[in-house]
């Protein structure tokens, strides 16, 4: 009967070839393990070096260096467009106080004469206005002082970069998680693999054990299917 049944699964006896089949395959994923654990490998090292170098990095305060040079910068350009209307302010109450030197009557009209009355307007317009231009200045120099203290090409740069390590550690750490779980599978498939070729070194060895008989019985079965 163990006979019987065994001719009824196997048929023809291939077990060799297909032996000969799953050790190939299985060679192929070993070497595809080797190199799966070689690229691991490689990944992690880059994720302890980029991780060891991002905590070198001080980016808070970097971040706060930069927030003060922006802020700068934007003082800066309020001041120097102060700075302009200031001395377009100053252009016109100069060119209202000129009005003066040209004519020969002087103060003699000034409370009916619009023009001479605007010229000594312009006068007192002039005070106020090199006054506030002196604070301008006084404080665009100020802040362009301190704007000059901050590298900011320097800082920028290694925010930028830093930035780019951290983006570039997730996508590694998320490329590691993914060849773990095909290496994981490589392993199952290897381990799948290698109880088949147990199975088939087991149907093998039974054969050449029974050979003779398993031939026979071959042949009388086949001989009782052509006379049904």
């Amino acid at each position: 009967k163990d006979l019987k049944k065994y001719i009824d699964k196997h048929g023809k006896m291939e077990s060799v070839n297909e032996v000969s089949g799953v050790d190939v395959a299985k060679k192929v994923l070993k070497n595809k393990i080797r190199s799966l654990t070689k690229e691991i490998k490689s990944k992690e090292e880059f994720l302890k070096k980029g991780n060891t170098l991002l905590e070198s990095i001080d980016i808070l305060s970097l971040n706060k260096q930069k927030e003060e040079a922006d802020e700068l910068q934007e003082r800066v350009e309020n001041l120097l467009r102060e700075q302009e209307k200031q001395e377009r302010e100053k252009e016109t109450s100069l060119r209202q106080i000129k009005i003066l030197t040209d004519i020969p009557c002087g103060d003699k009209y000034l409370t009916s004469c619009k023009f001479i009355k605007d010229a000594h307007g312009a006068k007192q317009d002039l005070t106020i206005t090199q006054k506030v231009l002196s604070e301008v200045e006084n404080k665009l120099e100020l802040n362009s002082g301190e704007l000059s203290d901050i590298n900011v090409d320097k800082v920028s740069k290694t925010i930028s970069n830093w930035n780019q390590l951290t983006h570039k550690i997730k996508d590694e750490q998320n490329n590691i998680a993914n060849l773990s779980l095909d290496l994981e599978r490589t392993n199952a498939t290897i381990q799948k693999l290698e109880g088949e070729i147990k199975q088939l070194n087991e149907t093998a060895n039974y054969y050449e054990e029974h050979k003779e008989v398993l031939e026979n019985m071959e042949k009388v079965v086949s001989e009782l299917e052509l006379a049904r």
